[in-house]
């Protein structure tokens, strides 16, 4: 069924408007300064290859993971090892990643999350200079399996899962968080799914500093949730009431995956429903100004009462996908605080995204001007 919405949808391509691209390439450095408050969380990931075969002269690796989860079933009852070929190290986790493109690309991110504690790690200074570094605690570390289908992230999550308001507090008083959300010209929040105590900090935010905010204009904050299968369908509905409260004071974007959109279905029962009326139902139930799924080939967001697409890019054999999803929301944010439409915000998020997954590191601006948006 899937399969079969998507070829509909995909009958309508996008390229960036004219107007949209001689707007890009006419913006400096000292245009894209927007300072962006990001929250919460922070990992050291480990890029790893598990391999299939290997003799002295060649390696062969598992390509996708419905091949190695078929090869760890057949050990169903048996012992059995899997070698790891370590392609590298990075900072990890939703916020530094996309904080490290939005900085890369000019921005002035405010970093709140766990990066450290009392001193933020070096792997992290590594950071663009243009982001403000401001640790809670020390990070999770992730093993990031990738195949040419996807990845497996085996997470450790540390000092994650004790993250609440009363530690962020500890480390950012909320004079300082008015002070970060009065000043910032967006926001994002992310990987809500991982950190346990989002809620907590979240509906504090909400009712404690928002209120306290002098706002000259409304502001657009991302929303990204990551994996909250372990989360309970409470937690879930919780977090959809605080959106509504947010949606008050911010214009909410929201960015989600496939896998995102049917963990909202399960836990909200929506019942049976095609993905289409499945992303319509839960953009009504967010009360958000704009919701985009993002899939392999295509991203699908809300246009009213109707679902448009626009093809991307798909990369062949990419130096690495971890952190692909976070330059699309980079690119995506920046391009909604540069004032595009939602259609030339997606294309943006695209480019930076392709271009990343194709370095296997973040992009410059200058780059970024030099990818093919009418393609």
């Amino acid at each position: 069924m899937v399969k079969w919405e998507l070829r509909i949808w995909m009958d309508r391509e996008y390229a960036l408007k004219e107007e949209d691209i001689r707007m890009l390439h006419n913006k400096a450095k000292e245009d894209l300064k927007f300072n962006i408050f990001m929250g919460f969380d922070g990992f050291v990931d480990k890029i790893l290859k598990p391999v299939r075969m290997k003799d002295r002269d060649n390696t062969d690796f598992f390509q996708t993971i419905k091949e190695f989860a078929d090869y760890l079933a057949a050990k169903e009852g048996k012992s059995c090892s899997v070698a790891l070929e370590k392609v590298q190290e990075k900072i990890g986790g939703n916020m530094p990643i996309m904080a490290n493109a939005l900085g890369t690309l000019g921005c002035k991110p405010v970093c709140v999350g766990t990066m450290g504690f009392p001193e933020v790690l070096p792997i992290f200074r590594q950071m663009s200079g243009n982001c403000l570094l401001i640790s809670v605690g020390n990070p999770g570390y992730s093993d990031a399996l990738e195949f040419i289908s996807g990845k497996l992230m085996l997470g450790e999550n540390g000092d994650i899962d004790a993250l609440d308001y009363r530690r962020l507090i500890s480390a950012v008083p909320e004079e300082e968080l008015i002070r970060y959300l009065e000043e910032c010209d967006g926001a994002a929040f992310l990987n809500w799914g991982e950190l346990i105590g989002s809620n907590d900090i979240w509906e504090n935010i909400l009712t404690r500093i928002l209120p306290k905010c002098e706002f000259k204009g409304r502001k657009t904050m991302l929303m990204d949730f990551s994996d909250f299968s372990k989360r309970q369908k409470e937690e879930v509905e919780k977090m959809t009431e605080l959106i509504r409260g947010y949606a008050q004071y911010f214009d909410i974007a929201v960015s989600l995956n496939e896998n995102e959109l049917e963990q909202f279905s399960e836990k909200l029962g929506f019942g049976e429903m095609s993905m289409e009326e499945k992303l319509l139902t839960l953009s009504k139930r967010f009360s958000c100004s704009e919701m985009v799924l993002h899939l392999l080939g295509a991203s699908c967001y809300v246009k009213g009462d109707e679902i448009l697409s626009i093809e991307k890019e798909i990369v062949k054999n990419p130096r690495t996908i971890t952190g692909g999803g976070d330059n699309f929301n980079a690119g995506l944010l920046l391009g909604l605080l540069l004032k595009m439409d939602m259609e030339g915000a997606i294309r943006l998020g695209a480019g930076l995204s392709s271009l990343y997954v194709k370095y296997g590191r973040e992009v410059t601006w200058e780059e970024l001007m030099e990818y093919s948006f009418s393609s």
